[in-house]
Order: C-alpha cells, then structure tokens, then sequence
C-alpha cells in the first residue's frame, strides 16, 4: 500500500477516517509490511504483502469461502505466471470466453481515462490491472481472498510486468471501508452473486461514488423461467461458496433502491450467438430462439428490438449473462 490509500478508506469498525501508519517493511513500490491504526476506535489492520486487512472478524460465510476457492485452487506453480497475464482471455473454456467477451465490451462502453475505479470482488486483479492500462488515474482492488493465482497476491505479477501501481485491500462487499463519494467506478465482474444480501451491496457501492459515478455489473447469472435447479451438482456450492441466481428484477430492484439508475444491455455472449451459433440460441432459448429471435435479427430494426424492449423478457425466459450500468444523479 501506498499512504495515497488512507484518502480513500474508513474504518470497517467506526467508519472514521483517520489512521496512524506503522511501517516495517518497504520497497520502491510501496509499504509491504506494516500496520493501521484507526485514531477514533484503536482497531489494527495489518499490511501484509502491500495489501491492507479492512475485513476484521469474518463472518462464517465468508469464512467459508475462503477455504471454498483455496480448495478448489489446489497446487500450484510459477507455470501460472503466463496463464495470469493473458487473463480475461483463457483458452477456450466457455466460462471465461463469456467474461473475457463481456469485460471487452464494457471496455468498449465505459471510459475509464482519469477516473477513480473501485474493483470489487477484484480477485486475481485482472480487471484492475486492465483498467489502469485503460487510464484509470486511480484504483483499488478489493477481495476477500489474497492467495496468490486466485487472490490479491496476484497483483504483483501485473505490478511488475506492467510496471504499474494499484491498490489490494482485503474488505467485505456488505461493508465496504471506503469514502463516501470518492470513487467514479464501482465495477463488479461476476461477484454480486455471492452475496445473500445484493440491495446492501448495491448500497455500498452507490455509497461510495461521487454524485454521477457509475455501478457496473457483468458477468452475473440471471435466473430464468428456463433455468430451474441450476445449482444443482454446483461444485462451488459443494465447497462452501455463497452461489446465488438472481433474477433481473431483484438486480434493477437493488440499484433503483440504492438511488441509481440503472440501464441493461444484450449480452454480448448471446449476441454473437445471434449472430454466429444458431444451435446455441435454440438451446438457451428454445422455441422463442428458433422463430422469433433467429428471424428477427436478420434484420437491424429486429435487432434494435432484441436489445431494447424485448431484453428484459429474454432475461425473464433463459439464463443470460447481466450486463448493468447504473449511473447515480448528479
């Protein structure tokens, strides 16, 4: 961490926003090993490889994610160090040819060129890395995991191979230790869903933007009258992770109630469907994709339709990827 960070942080406690700063380790780059001291409540929040612990006294459930994903991560190598700098873009696994898809094209939607950025459920710090390529002049990666090659450790590949700087805290989604009003991006690549508590989330997040900051959300699962028991043999839940599908009326419901205004797009995953694998239109969306959706996206006014008014239908029948911006008044 750099002391920049205590401008924008709280105490996950009192919510106060002074710290004393103790320093044992440094480098060129940063504080490595330290700690912070909240100068109201007295609480303590170690540094430890550059990251800051904003999460005191987890609860089980989170506590139970963490073991979750470290199980799942298993062994591992420096081998991974390449497969990390390629990261969204993952082979051909289907799981991260849709984030790797819908990250690009909200790269495409959003400029991020001298904005504050908050990268929530950051993991891997991917996302922030490619944000400050992007120009963030600002960033901060929050997690609840830090081992490296799923966590926030492995911010310091992207540190070093990039020669770039950007924030990794350890902090709760439902409690963000934050500023109010100091970010212009909360972004959220499938993260939203581990929470049992999304108007809360949702909360924090708009709390935390400056009056016009935007709330992004991608890569959520969005539960469809077609989709019954898709957690069933989830291997995430077998492990102890928080997995949740909600529909889209719970995702505008949350954002609407934080004060923001929120606006949905096709997902990008299902628009080179549309435009490419007929097959797997049929699949998500049955009949409805056979000989309404397929015929009319020949055409450019069926197109606008599909993306317009029909989207919160085809949300409402099949499972689609959510893709969310939801901006807050001036």
């Amino acid at each position: 961490m750099r002391e920049e960070l205590l401008n924008h942080i709280c105490c996950p406690i009192c919510k106060k926003m002074a710290f004393e700063v103790e320093t044992a380790v440094t480098n060129t780059r940063e504080i490595r090993e330290g700690q912070l001291t909240c100068a109201a409540c007295g609480s303590k929040f170690p540094v430890a490889k550059g990251i800051v612990d904003l999460m005191p006294n987890p609860d089980q459930t989170i506590q139970n994610e963490q073991q979750g994903w470290s199980e799942l991560l298993g062994e591992t190598s420096e081998e991974l160090v390449n497969t990390m700098l390629q990261l969204p873009h993952y082979g051909e696994d289907n799981l991260w040819v849709s984030v790797a898809r819908s990250f690009d094209d909200i790269m495409e939607k959003v400029n991020f060129q001298g904005k504050k950025v908050l990268d929530i459920g950051a993991g891997r710090c991917w996302s922030t890395r490619h944000m400050v390529l992007a120009g963030a002049s600002y960033a901060i990666g929050l997690d609840i995991l830090t081992e490296r090659f799923i966590g926030l450790e492995t911010a310091d590949i992207f540190l070093e191979h990039d020669a770039i700087y950007f924030e990794r805290m350890i902090g709760d989604m439902n409690n963000l230790p934050v500023r109010p009003e100091t970010f212009d991006i909360a972004f959220m690549t499938a993260t939203l869903h581990h929470t049992s508590d999304p108007k809360r989330a949702v909360k924090e997040m708009a709390d935390a933007l400056k009056p016009g900051g935007l709330v992004i959300l991608i890569n959520e699962p969005v539960r469809g009258i077609r989709q019954k028991n898709a957690l069933d043999g989830c291997v995430e839940i077998e492990h102890g992770i928080n997995e949740n599908i909600y529909s889209l009326r719970e995702y505008l419901q949350a954002a609407r109630e934080a004060g923001l205004t929120p606006q949905i797009f096709l997902s990008p995953v299902v628009k080179d469907e549309l435009n490419t694998n007929p097959h797997q239109i049929v699949h998500r969306f049955g009949r409805l994709g056979q000989y309404i959706l397929l015929p009319l996206w020949r055409y450019s006014l069926g197109q606008k339709l599909i993306a317009g008014p029909m989207l919160p239908f085809l949300h409402l029948v099949a499972n689609m990827p959510l893709t969310m911006l939801a901006r807050k008044p001036e």
